[in-house]
C-alpha cells in the first residue's frame, strides 16, 4: 500500500456536476461501482473507493435521503445506526483497529444522500496525526490499497455482517493465526516450495475458495489455495494440467495439488488487477485488446467439438423461481422472450473456456507489456462466448474498448453470435440474482440485474 495525492477539486466538481453516487451505484451502474459488504431492504454498507484508512466503510439508507435528522422518524433512524455499529464491530475484527471513527458528512450541493463514515484507526498513530488529520485527503493523502487486498477485506467484512454471523464473536482481528491456512495445508506448501515464513490472506470478495499469498523464508513468492469443493478443485487441475500451459507466461504455473486437502500451490505472477483500476482511454484499449487476444488463445488451446444442443436451458426454472422475489416488473417476461429464443440458434462449439472471465481475474503488468489471467476454477468446455458474458460489463458504454475486444479475438462476432451472447447473459444474470439471493452475496443480484436492466435498453451485451 502506499498513499498518493489526490485530485479534490477533479471530485468536487463530479460531486456537485454529477448525479447520486450512491443511486447510481444501487441501480448498477457500472462507472458508480462499490464493494458492497452489507445490503437489506433498507441499509446498504459498501467501501470507500477514495479511503484515507484501511477498509473505511460508509453506511446509507437505500432510499435517498439528504437530511440525517430531517428525513428520519426515531425508529428508522435508530434502524441506520444499528447497521453502523454493526458495520464499526465488523470492521475492528477486520483490521488492526486502536479506535473506531463515526461521522456523518455530505452537503445539499453535492454527496447529498445521507452517509455515515465508519474508519478504523490503526495503532501506533502519532496524536497529531489521529482524528480529522486521519481522515482527510490534504493532510493523510489517499490510501492506495491493492485490489486483492481490497477483494480480501470486503469478503471478510461480508462474512461478518451476513445474516446469521455471530456478532460478538466475529474471529481474530487482522494478522492473528486463524488468517494463515490450517496445519495440514501449511505442511502441503512447504513440502512443494519450502519455508513460509509470511501467509497473507487474499481471498476474493465472494470468498468459498481461500487464498494465501506465501512468501518463502528465501525470498520466493506463490498462491496456496483451498477450493471451496471438489468439483472446482478438479476443475481447476484439470485445465492447468491440459490446456492451460500453452498460454505461455500469461498464466501461473501449477507446483502442486491436493485432492484430499483441495489444495493447489501456484507460481505468483506479477500486475496488478484490472478491477478497479484506472487508465487512460489509449491505454484502455490497448489493454482490451490483449484481453481480446487471450481469449483467443484460451478458445483456441484446443480442438474444438460439436456443441451439444441448446444453450444451458435446464436450470432456467429453478434458477427464476429463486430470483423471482428480486426481480422488477417485466423482468420474466423479457427474461423468457430471450430465451426462447434460443432453440432457433445454431449449437455453438465446445471449446476450452475460462468460466470466470471477467477484470478481476486479469492482471495487467505495464512494464513488461503482459496480462495474466489467474483463477480456472470454473473452467470448463463450453461455447466460447461464454466467457464474454461478464466481461461485456466492462465495455457496456464504450464501444470503442468492444471493438478493441474485437481487434484482439480477430473477428468480430456473427449476427448469431451476439444473439448466443444475450441468451448466454441473461441465463448468467438469473442465475446470480438467484446465488445471491441464497447466500446473502449482494454482489451477483446487484449484478445480475445490472445486466438484465442493460438488455433490456440495448437488446444486447
Amino acid at each position: 500500500m502506499r498513499r498518493v495525492e489526490f485530485d479534490e477539486q477533479a471530485y468536487a466538481h463530479r460531486s456537485r456536476t454529477g448525479p447520486c453516487f450512491i443511486c447510481r451505484m444501487l441501480a448498477g451502474d457500472p462507472e458508480f461501482r462499490h464493494e458492497i459488504v452489507y445490503l437489506d431492504e433498507h441499509h446498504v454498507v459498501f467501501l470507500d473507493r477514495y479511503p484515507t484508512l484501511l477498509g473505511k466503510l460508509l453506511v446509507a439508507p437505500v432510499q435517498h435521503r439528504e437530511d440525517v435528522i430531517g428525513d428520519f422518524t426515531e425508529e428508522t433512524s435508530t434502524a441506520l445506526w444499528q447497521v453502523v455499529h454493526r458495520a464499526g464491530a465488523a470492521l475492528e475484527k477486520t483490521v488492526p483497529t486502536e479506535r473506531i471513527y463515526v461521522l456523518s458528512l455530505g452537503s445539499k450541493s453535492g454527496n447529498s444522500h445521507v452517509h455515515i463514515h465508519v474508519a478504523a484507526l490503526p495503532p501506533g498513530v502519532p496524536y497529531d496525526r489521529q482524528q480529522t488529520a486521519a481522515l482527510l485527503w490534504e493532510s493523510a493523502g489517499l490510501l492506495e490499497v491493492p485490489a486483492e487486498e481490497t477483494a480480501g477485506i470486503a469478503g471478510r467484512l461480508r462474512a461478518a455482517l451476513a445474516p446469521g454471523a455471530d456478532r460478538l464473536h466475529m474471529g481474530p482481528s487482522a494478522g492473528a493465526a486463524a488468517d494463515m491456512p490450517d496445519r495440514r495445508v501449511r505442511e502441503f506448501a512447504e513440502t512443494a516450495v519450502g519455508r513460509v515464513s509470511v501467509w497473507t490472506d487474499v481471498s476474493g470478495a465472494r470468498t468459498g475458495s481461500r487464498v494465501w499469498h506465501a512468501r518463502g523464508t528465501e525470498g520466493g513468492e506463490w498462491f496456496v489455495k483451498v477450493h471451496r469443493s471438489d468439483r472446482f478443485h478438479a476443475r481447476e487441475v484439470t485445465a492447468y494440467r491440459t490446456w492451460v500451459p500453452t498460454l505461455g507466461a500469461a498464466v501461473p504455473r501449477l507446483v502442486a495439488a491436493d485432492a484430499g486437502l483441495r489444495a493447489v500451490v501456484l507460481t505468483a505472477v506479477r500486475g496488478r488487477s484490472l478491477h478497479g483500476a484506472v487508465h487512460p482511454p489509449g491505454q484502455q484499449r490497448q489493454i482490451f485488446r490483449h484481453i481480446g487476444r487471450l481469449a483467443a488463445s484460451i478458445h483456441r488451446s484446443a480442438p474444438p467439438r460439436p456443441g451439444a444442443g441448446t444453450l444451458w436451458l435446464g436450470k432456467l426454472e429453478r434458477h427464476l423461481d429463486g430470483a423471482r422475489a428480486h426481480l422488477v416488473a417485466r423482468d420474466e417476461e423479457f427474461i423468457r422472450a430471450i430465451t426462447g429464443t434460443a432453440a432457433a440458434l445454431p449449437a455453438p462449439e465446445a471449446v476450452p473456456t475460462h468460466g470466470d472471465f471477467q477484470l478481476r481475474n486479469l492482471r495487467w503488468d505495464e512494464s513488461a507489456d503482459i496480462l495474466y489471467v489467474i483463477d480456472f476454477e470454473r473452467s470448463e468446455e463450453g461455447p466460447a462466448l461464454r466467457d464474454f458474458v461478464r466481461l461485456s460489463d466492462a465495455w457496456h458504454g464504450r464501444p470503442d474498448l468492444f471493438q478493441a475486444v474485437m481487434d484482439g479475438y480477430g473477428r468480430p462476432l456473427t449476427p448469431e453470435e451476439e444473439n448466443q451472447l444475450t441468451v448466454l447473459s441473461v441465463l448468467d444474470a438469473v442465475s446470480g440474482i438467484s446465488y445471491g439471493a441464497a447466500h446473502g452475496d449482494p454482489e451477483p443480484v446487484e449484478r445480475g440485474l445490472r445486466t438484465l436492466a442493460r438488455l433490456r435498453t440495448a437488446q444486447r451485451p
